[in-house]
């Protein structure tokens, strides 16, 4: 791994894909992009490495001239400064997932947390 790879879980990962038009396609990283990938099965906080250079994102729409061909690495980091939200997985003891939902949401409304 170098320091130009990317590692991110595979829910980002699904986010920016989601996000681009459907004249885009990913040329690359078939292992990772799977058919059990785009129907969103994978483990909560699940990463992956992307090496950079190793797949590309592929413009092919309408009035395409000239396929356009990005780097995927560049671009999610690119799209991934834009977002105004980020994805957060830790494990929690069973039975606390109310509680623990309830907290986030009340930190981020600026309320205290109470039981």
């Amino acid at each position: 791994m170098t320091k130009n790879d990317l590692t991110i879980t595979l829910a980002e990962a699904k986010s920016f894909i989601d996000s681009l038009s459907d004249d885009w396609y990913i040329e690359g990283g078939e292992e990772v992009f799977t058919d059990e990938f785009y129907a969103g099965k994978f483990e909560p906080g699940q990463e992956i490495v992307i090496p950079n250079g190793s797949v590309a994102i592929c413009y092919q729409g309408d009035n395409c001239v000239e396929e356009e061909i990005k780097d995927f690495v560049s671009t999610f980091k690119k799209w991934k400064q834009q977002q105004t939200t980020e994805f957060v997985t830790f494990e929690i003891p069973k039975g606390m997932k109310k509680e623990v939902n309830k907290l986030v949401k009340n930190y981020i409304d600026g309320r205290e947390y109470k039981k």
